[in-house]
């Protein structure tokens, strides 16, 4: 259902863009595609529509949020110095909303694929917005996370963490770099939509009923997953 409105929203995309091309050759009106800051509808359309057909996650609304700030001082309605300062306050402003909202009753539930996960309240919350860094699990139980690079890059080490049961992390990344490094003993699956990015599953891909499995919920806007 989410991938054929999805799929309705790109074709309704094009076809308006298709009908003011077709005005302008009939001098039905004056539409230009090329209009300052015209770039910028590479980043705010995809986010809109994975918005619209997938809900609300912290990579699309701080995508979206960064694409109309980058329009408007495009279109000279605020000046390059001060969308340099909103970016950041924002982007903390969406991963706090996020993350409050994620740990609702409403919202803690995931289908994938016809299996009721659930994200765990012991699950850690771990974010960077400019900056590089590492997080490493030591040797203790680990129940699931939150993860999210914007204009970073994240590596999180969970190679000696203790996984004994299935739990969710959640991934996203915003022109990005997240990497994953899991245990021997749990299996990985992955479900989400990338938006011009790619999430790289290089574990092994053998089902094992035995094994515990980490569910990884995505997404990936301009930006990179990898998990291996």
């Amino acid at each position: 259902m989410r991938k054929r409105l999805s799929s309705t929203l790109w074709g309704l995309f094009f076809i308006c863009i298709g009908i003011l091309l077709v005005g302008n050759i009939l001098n039905l009106w004056d539409f230009t595609l090329f209009f300052p800051g015209w770039w910028t509808l590479f980043i705010i359309v995809p986010c809109f529509i994975h918005i619209t057909s997938d809900g609300f996650h912290v990579s699309s609304v701080i995508g979206l949020t960064i694409g109309i700030l980058l329009l408007l001082m495009r279109q000279n309605v605020i000046d390059i110095a001060l969308t340099g300062k909103l970016i950041i306050p924002i982007t903390f402003i969406c991963i706090g909303l996020g993350i409050v909202f994620r740990n609702m009753p409403h919202t803690s539930n995931k289908s994938f694929h016809n299996f009721e996960i659930h994200y765990d309240k012991n699950a850690s919350n771990y974010s960077t917005v400019f900056h590089s860094r590492k997080i490493f699990i030591p040797n203790e139980h680990f129940f699931g996370a939150s993860l999210s690079s914007v204009f970073g890059e994240l590596h999180v080490d969970l190679s000696s963490a203790i996984i004994t049961q299935d739990i969710v992390i959640h991934c996203s990344s915003v022109f990005g770099d997240v990497q994953l490094l899991v245990p021997p003993n749990v299996q990985v699956k992955t479900s989400g939509s990338p938006i011009f990015g790619s999430m790289r599953n290089k574990t092994n891909p053998v089902i094992d009923s035995c094994k515990p499995t980490i569910y990884i919920v995505y997404s990936a806007i301009f930006g990179e997953i990898l998990v291996r």
